[in-house]
């Protein structure tokens, strides 16, 4: 399970995220990153495959760093590189 908490006051948002636990023969935890700044307003968290994660973080940084982005655009690319990744892997 994965815990991402928005709080919203009066001059900002705060986005925060449980770490990495995982459950097998034994218990296991890291802090594997799940939030990630992508401009100075705007960020994405994510939780699941790591290595898909680290690699989409990866492409939609890259993205925003090379112009200058809306809220809009990111959500759009950030859905595209998504659905081309586990594209790509099937």
């Amino acid at each position: 399970m994965t815990l991402i908490v928005a709080l919203k006051y009066k001059d900002g948002v705060i986005l925060a995220s449980d770490s990495r636990v995982m459950y097998g023969p034994t218990l296991k935890r890291d802090q594997a990153r799940k939030l990630e700044p992508l401009t100075e307003n705007i960020g994405v968290a994510a939780a699941g495959l790591v290595g898909a994660i680290d690699d989409i973080f990866r492409m939609v940084k890259e993205f925003c760093s090379s112009r200058v982005v809306t809220f809009d655009d990111v959500v759009f690319y950030l859905s595209d590189v998504n659905y081309k990744w586990f594209e790509e892997k099937e």
